[in-house]
């Protein structure tokens, strides 16, 4: 759990230091006193995005640090990454994130007073908190929903269960034709790109036909099942 927040110079906060009980704690105040900025700044020390608007006017730098209380199952998930990157606490049950941000843009990340990379930061804070905005509960809000959501309100569930075990059967088919076309070749490329003429391996002599041409699926299997044959089919 989160035991203790300190921000300074970050927005409009000149300095504050907030300390949590355990259970459940709640911000309150009327709007624009400030609610959001402390939100966004438990975000911005977890990895947030960093902006050097966040830094407070007439300052040079905006600083955030956060202190962690570990239950056993959030030592569990956390521990082995410090471990592996030697940044684990003597006690391991407490564990301090900061993030300090400049005008110039840089940005510097601390664990437990060590400077560490964004990427590190970012994976020790993933299990440590979940932040939830009003509107994450809404499928509307989601792009790969719309669809699902427009068939439904047509009626469309049949069409579109047909349509999605069609797709399925074509991409089957298309890498059974690839395999198909590598094998003969021993190109490697696609059945639409591969040309046997810059095959590793030579296409037969009698298949002059393939020599010419564009390897397509139906003419790659033609050019060795059916040599005999004077013309090809159409691809």
């Amino acid at each position: 759990m989160l035991a203790e927040l300190y921000i300074r110079h970050f927005a409009i906060i000149d300095e504050l230091r907030m300390k949590m009980m355990p259970g459940f704690n709640v911000l309150t105040g009327e709007t624009g006193a400030g609610k959001s900025i402390i939100l966004d700044a438990v975000m911005l020390v977890l990895g947030g995005r960093a902006d050097t608007n966040m830094v407070r006017a007439g300052a040079e730098t905006a600083y955030v640090e956060a202190t962690f209380v570990l239950t056993p199952a959030l030592q569990t998930a956390v521990l082995p990454l410090l471990e592996a990157e030697g940044l684990e606490d003597e006690a391991g049950q407490e564990l301090l994130l900061a993030r300090e941000l400049r005008l110039s843009g840089r940005n510097i990340c601390r664990i437990n007073g060590r400077a560490v990379g964004l990427s590190l930061l970012r994976d020790v804070a993933e299990p440590l908190i979940d932040i939830h905005g009003q509107g994450d509960h809404l499928s509307l809000l989601k792009p790969r929903a719309h669809l699902p959501l427009l068939d439904s309100y047509a009626r469309l569930e049949k069409e579109r269960s047909l349509v999605t075990s069609g797709s399925g059967r074509l991409g089957s088919r298309a890498k059974k034709n690839w395999r198909r076309c590598a094998k003969t070749n021993g190109c490697g490329r696609s059945a639409a790109t591969c040309s046997p003429s810059k095959s590793r391996k030579s296409p037969p002599p009698t298949s002059r036909w393939a020599k010419k041409k564009t390897c397509a699926p139906s003419a790659c299997a033609w050019a060795t099942a059916n040599t005999s044959r004077a013309t090809p089919p159409k691809p």
